[in-house]
């Protein structure tokens, strides 16, 4: 999976890399940035080594030390798109630095449904709550398909 989601990275222009040296050369400051990347739930998670444990939502992780997992966003992000009144659920990569990582990571997903944003909160739980959610305009997000009539998307980023 990692060489398709490489490959759309690159159809949309590839990574690009920014670094900072001082006055010697040095490297002393190194990101990269990657396009909009539109991905399925199955084409970002099943292609996930086991060896990534923070792919996805790394910082609630990390903050909270809940130990909500890569899989168990999977998992929550499939029932999700289970629901009747859920069209789909997609996931944005944030980043990916291939000297640094082994694997892209996200942060953000969209779930495209006719329930209101009260309901779509409570599928999160306490632990997987994002930290944002926001609706998008119709057109906004390049890569996800035409949205049901009745339906709104909603952004869901974790800080």
């Amino acid at each position: 999976m990692l060489d398709k989601l490489l490959e759309r990275i690159n159809e949309l222009g590839g990574i690009q890399y920014f670094e900072k040296k001082n006055k010697d050369g040095i490297i002393i400051n190194r990101h990269t940035r990657i396009p909009q990347v539109i991905v399925t739930l199955e084409d970002f998670f099943e292609g996930m080594p086991e060896s990534c444990t923070h792919n996805y939502a790394c910082n609630i992780n990390f903050a909270s030390n809940a130990g909500f997992s890569d899989f168990e966003f999977y998992e929550l992000f499939k029932t999700v798109r289970e629901k009747e009144m859920v069209q789909d659920v997609w996931v944005e990569l944030s980043d990916y630095d291939p000297e640094e990582y082994e694997y892209p990571y996200s942060e953000t997903c969209y779930i495209s449904t006719a329930a209101n944003e009260d309901e779509l909160m409570k599928w999160f739980g306490d632990v997987a709550f994002p930290s944002e959610i926001h609706i998008c305009e119709d057109g906004e997000i390049e890569g996800i398909p035409t949205i049901k009539v009745g339906y709104t998307l909603f952004c869901c980023w974790w800080d």
